[in-house]
């Protein structure tokens, strides 16, 4: 890694402790609302490219009849996951949710008509218009056991319960990130999450794709220029495998997605696989980033490739390869994901009352 990425990683890894620590701050401070500390793990969440968490975080932030919210963050997170992978993520979300929001779960058989299916900012809305029928109460001296004041009482004790599991859910997931950061886990937990899924995908495509991969992993770790030369070579060949699998050179005229037409030969594998990006993503943010991702990976290969030619061995040290052979399997478990058969978002239970 270069001293300018090394800097500019930091500055991110910097920014993200940064706003983790604001973040439970605001969630030890009752004065702050439930949902500012939400809002804040959302972008923690995008920041880390943590999609499982940034799911659960949208859904409490969205209201039921809200479904074009609840079927932007489907259409946020889905690209990250294959088909079954994401029907499961969801499945447990709506799960979890609805389990967190019965205040006394497992309480009989009419459970389910106490679940208080509501968004967070619409929690607390009820919740500062119950303690206002209270306070009224109060001023007006009315019986403590008019039954309409009891059900005001029970339910802002119940909807308080509710609110308190959603408050420990987040200072899980606040405090694991906080713990991540200062232990260097970030990035490790991302490529272990990929590694398993990218090797098991290029087995059923293409062995000999895979052997090269481990390969390249494994000479990315030996201490010596040789190894690190050849890793960088593997690299590049597996990128340029994966692209003809999923975008074959063409010999006709392409319209791109910039608008502009041209030749995806053999050689512009690169671009072969930026327009399979923005063939097979509908998320216009999803684009962009996968879009910076390759070129980022492409650039860095062709920097180091370039100086191992010339043999200026201390500037492919060990750790720049492996970050490029960990920063490969990130980027071919995405582009896998996205050569699943494309599902349509409306066919899971988005809306909760549907």
């Amino acid at each position: 890694m270069t001293n300018k990425e090394q800097k500019a990683f930091d500055r991110d890894i910097g920014k993200l402790a940064d706003l983790t620590s604001e973040a439970l701050d605001d969630l030890e401070n009752e004065a702050i609302p439930l949902s500012k500390s939400l809002k804040e793990s959302a972008r923690i969440a995008r920041l880390r490219n943590d999609y499982e968490n940034l799911y659960w975080i949208l859904f409490e932030l969205s209201t039921t009849g809200q479904r074009l919210a609840r079927k932007e963050a489907a259409l946020e997170v889905a690209p990250h996951f294959t088909k079954d992978e994401f029907a499961l993520l969801h499945k447990k979300t709506l799960d979890r949710y609805l389990e967190e929001r019965t205040p006394y779960p497992g309480q009989g058989s009419n459970s389910d008509e106490h679940v208080l299916i509501f968004s967070v900012p619409e929690i607390e809305l009820l919740l500062a218009e119950g303690d206002g029928v209270l306070l009224e109460s109060a001023e007006h001296k009315y019986s403590s056991y008019d039954p309409q004041i009891t059900d005001v009482r029970i339910m802002q004790h119940q909807t308080r319960i509710i609110l308190s599991r959603i408050a420990q859910r987040v200072h899980d997931f606040l405090s694991k990130t906080e713990r991540e950061i200062l232990t260097g886990q970030i990035k490790s937990n991302i490529f272990e999450s990929n590694h398993e899924y990218v090797l098991e995908q290029l087995d059923s495509i293409s062995p000999d794709l895979k052997e090269m991969l481990e390969r390249a992993e494994r000479l990315s770790f030996e201490d010596n220029f040789e190894s690190r030369s050849h890793a960088l070579t593997s690299s590049r060949r597996v990128l340029k495998g994966i692209a003809d699998y999923l975008y074959p050179p063409t010999k006709n005229e392409v319209t791109c997605h910039d608008g502009k037409k041209r030749i995806l030969g053999d050689s512009k594998y690169i671009n072969r696989l930026i327009q399979y990006i923005y063939d097979r993503n509908r998320h216009k943010d999803s684009k962009k980033l996968m879009k910076e991702e390759i070129l980022s990976l492409s650039n860095r290969l062709d920097k180091l490739n370039d100086l191992a030619s010339k043999g200026i061995h201390a500037k492919v040290d060990q750790f720049e390869v492996s970050q490029c052979v960990m920063q490969l399997f990130v980027i071919i478990s995405e582009l896998m994901k996205l050569n699943e058969a494309p599902f349509d978002i409306d066919v899971i239970n988005i809306d909760l009352r549907s």
